[in-house]
């Protein structure tokens, strides 16, 4: 009886922007641009702390005709996890050609300049002489643009162009590579808070949200870091500099 469920979080998002008459340019899978930012970021912080287990429930009763014969037996209900969590940022340009006139650096950047460790900085780790994860770049060029993703024990990041955005993601399989605090009752009866594995458990998706922003934000200050080389660069940097006679 097992139930899975996809939830589009951009989906979700552009119908809270018309639910709030908030103004929106979307293309696909992607908003191009927003009227008003700080309410989106407002509400994709309230989805990662939705009260996620109500409302599947609500979904698992349409679903599953036999629920309530299942629980009337005491086999409980379900329990919900992520089996995949992505994390988006996404970096708004105000055309596509604006966006082209620095990828093609940040391609050559993140594909030849990002280190394993960089990588593991990435994704909250360090290296140390126990780790036994492998890491992996691959580069890909897709009709729509290029795609760079690193890897590591199961998650990624990876950065690519769509549109006019500029969007670096963070997938996430295996959350017990990241920690969470929890309440823990030791032998005598002491409760206290440590730092302990990530479930996939949905109440955990709050902290899911966390880990992958800071992920993306991590690797957009690594980007910042690339030598901008393109036409749009060079003619940028002529008009900045001082003119003298």
């Amino acid at each position: 009886y097992e139930c899975q469920i996809y939830l589009n979080g951009r989906e979700w998002l552009a119908r809270q922007l018309d639910q709030r008459g908030i103004g929106y340019v979307r293309w696909d899978n992607s908003l191009l641009a927003v009227d008003d930012l700080d309410a989106a970021a407002e509400l994709c912080e309230r989805f990662a702390h939705k009260a996620w287990p109500r409302v599947l429930n609500a979904f698992a009763r349409r679903m599953n005709p036999i629920l309530p014969a299942i629980r009337a037996a005491n086999y409980g209900g379900y329990y919900w996890v992520l089996d995949q969590a992505e994390i988006a940022t996404d970096v708004m340009f105000t055309t596509r050609p604006r966006l082209l006139e620095v990828w093609p650096d940040l391609v050559r950047h993140a594909a030849l300049n990002m280190s394993s460790e960089d990588v593991l900085g990435f994704l909250g780790r360090k290296l140390h002489p126990s780790l036994q994860a492998q890491v992996v770049t691959d580069t890909k060029r897709r009709p729509q643009g290029w795609r760079i993703r690193h890897r590591m024990a199961g998650n990624w990041v990876k950065v690519y162009d769509k549109a006019s955005v500029l969007r670096v993601e963070t997938t996430i399989n295996n959350p017990r590579e990241f920690r969470i605090q929890r309440w823990i009752t030791d032998s005598s009866g002491r409760r206290e808070r440590r730092w302990c594995p990530m479930r996939k458990g949905v109440s955990d998706l709050w902290r899911t949200y966390q880990v992958g922003i800071a992920a993306n934000h991590r690797y957009l200050e690594a980007l910042a870091a690339a030598p901008l080389k393109g036409e749009g660069v060079a003619a940028l940097d002529t008009l900045c500099r001082p003119r003298t006679n």
